[in-house]
């Protein structure tokens, strides 16, 4: 079976979400989507920091900072600029609901979908 040429990290309660699987599903071929409902699954750090280092947009944009799990955590954009890849991978492997949605990871990139019309420009 070929692996799939892009992922993305949905969340079908969202919104934002399903309008990026939507743009993925009419851009691209489903084969090649593998579609990861990371909150049903869960992450691991490896596969987090897998797209870290891919990832087009700064890097504590991954966190959702204005959910009230990352403000009791203490988790601020300020906070977040001082950490390493490998801690925010920690933070998201012990909470997956603070990934900041939708995601779509390719070969050479990681790109949040905000707004999902993003993903156009890397649906090639």
């Amino acid at each position: 079976m070929k692996k799939p040429a892009f992922r993305l990290y949905h969340n079908p309660r969202c919104g934002k979400s399903r309008q990026g699987l939507e743009i993925c599903q009419k851009d691209y071929k489903t084969e090649n989507l593998e579609i990861i409902e990371y909150l049903k699954q869960g992450l691991d750090e490896e596969e987090i920091l897998d797209f870290l280092i891919k990832l087009i947009d700064p890097l504590p944009q991954i966190i959702r900072v204005k959910e009230e799990k990352a403000k009791n955590l203490g988790l601020t954009e300020t906070k977040l600029l001082g950490l390493k890849a490998k801690e925010i991978a920690t933070i998201l492997a012990k909470n997956p609901d603070l990934l900041e949605r939708p995601l779509l990871v390719g070969e050479k990139f990681a790109v949040i979908g905000r707004p999902p019309e993003k993903f156009k420009e890397h649906l090639k």
